[in-house]
């Protein structure tokens, strides 16, 4: 056996090779998975008052079968005189337009002329994201959050959308597919019609989510299950190379920081065992580094928090953060830590 991971009920499951632990549902089971989802939130939008079908909704799937993506791409009509069309005119004509800032260039670059029964009218297009997470270990969903609306130009610009089964380049990539079976128009104009007009800041599509969630049983999964997996698989890892340069090294930086001498905060009992560097203050406070990866760039893990590299580790022993855990750490990861025994001798 080589560890632990948890399942999308919370219980931990032994596993023989890391590698191999991830259940990946076949494309088509996630698909029609993906489109029950939307069957049931479309009827709660239109109770809400909103003008929605079905067919409006684009899948996104990752490859990697752990995320999906359910997206709704809305408009707000725009008065052609008004100040933020005259803005975003200038900077579609205007190649050098002085944008203030990277959300102000996205949001006036999602303002569009489009013609409407022959007439052009100006709308800002924004794209409403449902993210959707599978546990790693049996498929199942574990959560469903509505992100923050985020500009049309941003969109286009943070997903690379591909059509199923097409080379996958990056972590953002996503293959994409409407609930027709159609890829999504690359015009604004074509796009139009798969547009919903929602108030700006309506939380009717978070609320609606929320509600599929608990019909359909995501909201009673546990939604950290990949997260406490990950920080298991990692912990349970063996380190390559030596502990012990290391360990003197943040020895000598903890008794620098928290000088003994110090009745309130001083260290004491630094030590290391099983691939982790011990300590704690007279204050109470106790902290566990594992050290991972290699010891050349080690990561280290610290009440189930991540960081990278000798520099970081310094900072966040510095900064208090080494003492900090997650909700999850005493109770569903440190159970299934293997402590494996580690005795180095000493450099002479």
């Amino acid at each position: 056996m080589s560890g632990y991971a948890i399942d999308s009920n919370g219980n931990a499951v032994a596993i023989n090779n890391a590698k191999q632990i991830q259940m990946v549902q076949p494309l088509e089971n996630r698909r029609k998975e993906l489109v029950k989802y939307v069957y049931q939130l479309t009827p709660l939008l239109q109770s809400a008052g909103l003008n929605v079908n079905t067919n409006q909704f684009t899948l996104l799937f990752s490859p990697n079968g752990i995320l999906e993506k359910i997206v709704l791409f809305a408009k707000i009509p725009l008065q052609s005189n008004s100040p933020l069309v005259k803005q975003a005119f200038e900077a579609s004509t205007h190649y050098d337009y002085p944008f203030q800032s990277n959300q102000q260039k996205a949001f006036l670059k999602s303002i569009y002329c489009i013609q409407v029964n022959y007439k052009p009218t100006w709308w800002y297009v924004s794209a409403e994201v449902i993210t959707l997470e599978r546990n790693i270990i049996d498929g199942i969903w574990i959560s469903a959050k509505k992100e923050a609306s985020i500009p049309y130009y941003a969109f286009q610009s943070k997903y690379q959308l591909k059509s199923v089964e097409q080379p996958i380049q990056s972590p953002q990539t996503f293959w994409c597919i409407s609930l027709t079976g159609e890829s999504l128009p690359d015009n604004v104009n074509d796009l139009f019609p798969l547009m919903a007009q929602i108030p700006s800041k309506s939380t009717i599509l978070a609320d609606a989510v929320s509600k599929v969630n608990q019909n359909i049983g995501i909201s009673a999964k546990d939604s950290n299950s990949n997260q406490i997996s990950s920080c298991l698989r990692l912990i349970n890892s063996p380190l390559n190379g030596k502990i012990y340069p290391l360990y003197k090294e943040l020895k000598q930086f903890i008794s620098r920081t928290y000088p003994y001498a110090d009745d309130e905060h001083g260290a004491f009992n630094i030590s290391y065992k099983d691939d982790a560097i011990r300590f704690q203050l007279q204050d109470g406070r106790k902290a566990e580094i594992f050290v991972k990866g290699n010891a050349l760039s080690p990561t280290f893990v610290s009440g189930g928090y991540t960081v990278k590299g000798v520099s970081a580790m310094k900072e966040a022993i510095a900064n208090g953060n080494c003492f900090r855990k997650t909700t999850w750490f005493d109770t569903k990861a440190s159970p299934y830590i293997l402590r494996k025994s580690r005795k180095e001798n000493k450099p002479k």
